[in-house]
């Protein structure tokens, strides 16, 4: 039976014949060197990040969620492979974006668009509130409604938001996705918040000196939140590991989104915002696929192509969910 374990320093799943109990190793995915455990002891360890370079002395996550060396929390019971930051191609992101959203429609759309109107139905009660309370022609009890229905309405927006990246996350990873998934974001709300007002400080700071830091912090922090949602971490933790799955990626990350910028008036503006419809749901699905693309995970479609169509039924659980490798051991 062969020997199944996970490499100490990427988390990679290797396996190798049962006959090389105590020879050493060398992962073909990092090339970290080794011992191959006994049989009793291997077996595929817990969920691990990458390590971070210089740290190859220290097995130790610098990226761990609060619950270190443990499968991190998710709303879906699935066990995650290695964060591997990758360069990413505009080109592909958008196709890939493009395949995924023709290809899932019938199930993204309904949902996306349920969101959109539900924040913009949250937006107009606001709106209708701060009006009458403007009509009481105190303006200090008008200031103070216009405060509490702005907190109110972000609030429900962030909460939505979280959902949506959620339901997202499930339908590019194969997984069972529902609208339910929407109503699920809370136990990252706080952190997702956290993360925000940490995200916009430092915009801000940086565009107050000269506006291209500001830019640059924009583009180095910008995935904390799906770190957040996807990877269960906190608040700093997002950060670190953001800014090292976005190096080499920022010019194409905006690249991306100056694109769709540009892609989004052009649909808005013939259609009278009619177009945001379809555009709004494909944008918020480009953004996801763009984190799977820097963090190194594939979706659904992109494994199911790599494996062949008749490899998906006969992989084993932690082959799918980890990605096996043969050892190479001397």
């Amino acid at each position: 039976m062969p020997i199944e374990f996970r490499c100490n320093e990427c988390g990679r799943l290797l396996r190798t014949t049962d006959d090389s109990a105590g020879r050493t190793a060398q992962c073909p995915a990092c090339g970290n060197t080794m011992a191959i455990p006994a049989p009793e002891q291997a077996g595929p360890t817990p969920f691990q990040q990458p390590a971070a370079a210089g740290d190859a002395d220290h097995h130790v996550n610098p990226y761990a969620s609060p619950a270190v060396d443990a499968v991190p929390e998710t709303p879906y019971a699935v066990q995650l492979g290695a964060i591997v930051p990758t360069r990413i191609d505009l080109a592909d992101i958008y196709s890939r974006t493009w395949r995924l959203f023709t290809g899932q429609w019938g199930k993204l759309l309904p949902v996306l668009v349920a969101v959109m109107a539900m924040g913009l139905g949250a937006n107009i009660v606001a709106s209708i509130i701060d009006h009458l309370a403007a009509l009481a022609g105190d303006v200090m009890v008008a200031n103070t409604v216009w405060v509490l229905t702005l907190l109110a309405s972000q609030t429900f927006s962030y909460w939505l938001y979280i959902g949506q990246t959620i339901f997202l996350l499930k339908v590019l990873r194969g997984q069972p996705a529902s609208f339910a998934d929407i109503f699920t974001g809370g136990p990252y709300f706080w952190r997702f918040v956290g993360g925000t007002i940490l995200f916009t400080l430092l915009v801000i700071g940086g565009t107050i000196l000269l506006i291209i830091p500001g830019i640059i912090a924009a583009l180095m922090f910008f995935q904390y939140d799906y770190l957040i949602i996807d990877r269960n971490l906190g608040v700093f933790d997002s950060f670190q590991l953001s800014k090292r799955v976005m190096e080499g990626n920022k010019l194409t990350f905006l690249a991306i989104n100056l694109l769709a910028a540009l892609l989004t008036i052009a649909v808005a503006v013939p259609t009278c915002c009619l177009g945001l419809l379809v555009a709004g749901p494909f944008f918020a699905l480009l953004h996801v696929v763009t984190y799977l693309a820097v963090t190194g995970q594939p979706t659904a479609e992109q494994q199911y192509q790599e494996e062949g169509p008749g490899a998906g039924p006969q992989l084993e659980p932690d082959e799918e969910a980890g990605g096996g490798a043969e050892a190479d051991y001397s």
